[in-house]
This record gives C-alpha cells, structure tokens and sequence, in this order.
C-alpha cells in the first residue's frame, strides 16, 4: 500500500503513514474507532465464551459434589434433610456465577481501559497534539499498533525539535537532531541544508583568512540555488591560487610559467601588469656562457642568422657527450663569434619574436622554434671541428652559400 501524500510504501495494515503522518483512510479516527469496535466485539466474544467455559466447569464440579453427597447419604445415613440439598446447589452456583464474574473482569476490564486510552491517544495525535499522545502510547504497551503510534510522535516531537534549533541557526544541533531522524518526513534534506549551512559558514572564515585552497574545497559543493554567492566565491579562490602560483614562478624566474598563468587571469587584479613583466630584454649579442673547463681558441666560428626575419636568436653548443660548452643570444640583424677546442659538438638553435624572451630557462616559451642542426651528407647531429679552423654556421638562409649544407629537426624545448 503507498502513501498518497508522501508516497512511501506501507503494510497493507497500516493505518496511518509513519514517515509524514497522513492518514491511510479518510475519517481516520472514525475508522479507526470502528475496526477497534468490531476488534473489540470478536474478542468480547471470546472473553465471553472463556467465561462460559469457567462457569461450565463450576457447574460439573457442582454435580460432582451432589453426586459424591448423594452417595455418601446412602451409604451412611438417610437422617440428612433432603431439603439441604437445594441450598447446598444454589450456593454452589452463586459460587461459580462469581468466579466467572470474576474471570470476566479480570480479561475484560484492563483491556476495555487500554481501548479507552487508546482511542484517547489516537485523537490527540489526529489533533496534532502529539507530546499528549506520547504519554498515552507509552502507557499501552503493545496493545494494538501503539508502539508504531509512540515511534511517530517521538519523532515528530524530535522534528520539531530539530526545527527549533534550525530557527535559532543553532545549525550543529539541528543537523544532528535532522541525521538522526533518517527518512522521517524531509529530515534528510534538512540535514543536508544545515551540513551545507555550516560549510559555508566555515568556507567564509576560511576566506577572510585568505586561506583559498581551503575555502575554495568547500565552496565547491555548496548548491547555488542556496547559495549563490558560493560560486562567486570558488572562482575568487580559483584565481587567487592561481595568482600567488604565477608569483612564486615569477620570483624563482620561471618566467614563461609565470607569464601563462598571469595571462590566463586575465583582468584579476593587476594580472595583465605583471604577466608584462615576466617578458625579459633580451640580451646582447654574444656568449652568455662558457664552460670555463673549455677554454680555448685553436677554432673560431661565426653564427650568422637572418637579418631580416624580425626573430632574436638562441644557440646552445653541447660536445658530442652532451656537455654543454657555450650558450650564444645574437639579435636580429646581428652575429656572433666564438672559440672552441678542437673535437666533436652537437649545435642546437632556438629562435622566436621580440618582446617573446622568458629568460634562458624558458627562452621563447611556447611561442619559439627550437631545432638541432643536422649534416646534410649522413644525417648526422655531430660536426667535427679541427684546430686552426675558421667555421661560418649560416641559419636559415633562403639562398646558397658556400660550404657544406646543414638540415635540422625540430627539437623539444624542455630538452633544448
């Protein structure tokens, strides 16, 4: 059977709903009144025969006794009045009339006082009146369904007590009063709202403690319709993570990390200022760095880029080891010269806009092209320098120039 108010599902002896309180049937009370009369009659009806069967048993144990009289008469002596008898037999009865009345009351008089309360009882929580009500169901034991009635009003009384609390935003107390209830009429989800009630109350101390990656946990469950401003909140924490991120990158002079966070946050704060500071000048053209364990002048070699490509360039020379020897910046239009010993280096270039330069650590970022040169003839990434040697290294030229040729592959930057 299902609850036509809240839909849940009940015994088919229900007779009223134990998680909203509806009643099954209209006219409740009546009914009720009238199922526990006919109740009340059937078993009327055995009392009645119970005490039938006592007042039977007095009567045989009545004839028993004239019949044991009777044969002691004749047995001792025909002196006893005949007249005796009749008495002896209507006391008998009387005797027997008062141990059935006895009987009687003894099953029926308790029972009849536990229906008056009953019906008593049920009125008062038809009537709402349900701290009444629990006093009488707890007084009956298990008569009827009485233990069913008293688990309703106690949680009914619970509810409101959990409402009251909800009232005085005592929210820690209403949410266990609420947990405790389980499925009883919306309990569950009053529960929920103060759980959110309280988070939320905890995510602001959070957030006025500038304490975001804490708050921002906590503002992310929160629902909107109950919280709208809960999702103001989160991205605030969102961006200002992010924000004091790009700032330790910046101060440990990861500069293009820095410079993609500060960008991606667009308008927050003084983002658009500081991700122009992560943009680095470019240095002037020459060595920015020389293996001091390398030091030598026995090979000379001149790196010309384009003059015209409008690209700052970037070179690494590792030995074919993959020790790094030299690091080389050469602005666009310009060249560079350095010396080396005699042996055999890999060459790596990197090249990228102006106004692109994140520091040797990042060098063009995302935004630069990063290749390692190859020799035409095998293939090879390794060129072999010998002493006295004057080299030109020409990048990307459009045109022939002299000497031998030189492909590249394309490299990737974190191993440039």
């Amino acid at each position: 059977m299902i609850c036509k108010q809240c839909g849940s599902e009940l015994s088919e002896r229900a007779k009223f709903c134990s998680v909203c309180g509806s009643a099954v049937e209209e006219n409740d009370f009546e009914r009720v009144d009238i199922f526990n009369f006919e109740h009340s009659s059937e078993e009327g009806k055995i009392e009645k025969d119970e005490a039938a069967d006592v007042i039977a048993d007095s009567l045989e144990s009545e004839q028993d006794l004239e019949s044991s009289d009777e044969s002691f008469s004749n047995k001792n002596s025909e002196e006893i009045c005949l007249e005796e008898k009749p008495k002896k037999r209507k006391g008998l009865l009387i005797a027997g009339l008062i141990i059935a009345l006895a009987v009687l009351l003894i099953l029926v008089v308790p029972r009849f006082l536990k229906r008056s309360k009953y019906k008593k009882a049920v009125q008062l929580m038809n009537n709402e009146q349900y701290a009444e009500a629990e006093e009488l169901f707890s007084q009956l034991d298990f008569f009827e369904d009485a233990q069913e009635r008293l688990d309703f009003c106690r949680k009914y009384l619970q509810y409101e007590t959990a409402q009251r609390y909800l009232e005085d935003k005592n929210y820690e107390d209403a949410y266990n009063e609420f947990e405790a209830l389980g499925e009883f009429k919306d309990a569950r989800e009053q529960a929920e709202y103060c759980e959110n009630v309280m988070d939320y109350n905890r995510a602001e101390e959070l957030f006025k403690a500038e304490k975001y990656d804490e708050a921002k946990e906590l503002y992310t469950d929160l629902p909107s319709e109950d919280f709208p401003e809960a999702n103001e909140r989160y991205h605030y924490c969102v961006n200002k993570i992010n924000y004091r991120q790009a700032d330790k990158d910046y101060k440990n002079k990861k500069y293009y990390n820095a410079y993609q966070a500060f960008t991606n946050l667009g308008s927050f704060e003084d983002a658009k200022a500081r991700a122009e500071q992560c943009i680095q000048s470019f240095p002037v053209s020459g060595e920015t760095y020389h293996n001091k364990d390398h030091q030598s002048k026995e090979v000379s070699l001149i790196i010309v880029p384009p003059s015209n490509d409008g690209n700052q360039n970037y070179i690494k020379i590792y030995t074919d080891k993959n020790l790094l020897i030299s690091c080389i910046t050469i602005k666009q239009g310009e060249q560079a010269k350095v010396f080396l010993a005699p042996g055999n280096y890999r060459i790596k270039t990197a090249y990228g806009p102006e106004k692109s330069w994140f520091g040797e650590k990042d060098m063009f970022g995302d935004k630069g092209i990063y290749w390692i040169l190859r020799n035409a003839s095998d293939n090879k990434d390794v060129f072999s320098l010998q002493s006295g040697g004057i080299y030109t290294l020409t990048l990307r030229s459009g045109e022939d120039v002299p000497g031998e040729k030189i492909n590249s592959t394309k490299e990737n930057r974190k191993n440039f």
